[in-house]
């Protein structure tokens, strides 16, 4: 997938704010923590969203393109910490800022 294709399906995934969560990857249908890849993930952070359609966000930033441009929208090296202090719709912006600035 391109950095634009995994920023829009990662913003598709989590726009039901009940697939949205906070402090977590991801989450089961439980609310107990659960690996974003997991069969059993019913609701994802951005981190977590992203990481569902990337090879794995905890290779080298520079290295994983949508990561990259989601900071530079979120205006923060720590997305997680967006995610946990923003609100859903803010979060969803910030995708969409993101989403706008890649090429087609």
């Amino acid at each position: 997938m391109t950095p634009k294709q995994i920023l829009q399906a990662a913003r598709d995934l989590i726009t039901p704010p009940e697939r949205w969560t906070t402090g977590w990857y991801a989450r089961d249908k439980d609310g107990a923590e659960t690996d974003s890849k997991s069969p059993d993930a019913v609701c994802w952070c951005t981190l977590g969203a992203v990481n569902k359609f990337s090879p794995d966000i905890h290779q080298e930033l520079e290295e994983n393109e949508a990561l990259r441009v989601l900071m530079v929208a979120m205006k923060t090296p720590w997305p997680s910490r967006f995610n946990d202090t923003h609100t859903h719709a803010e979060v969803l912006a910030a995708f969409d800022a993101a989403i706008a600035s890649l090429e087609d």
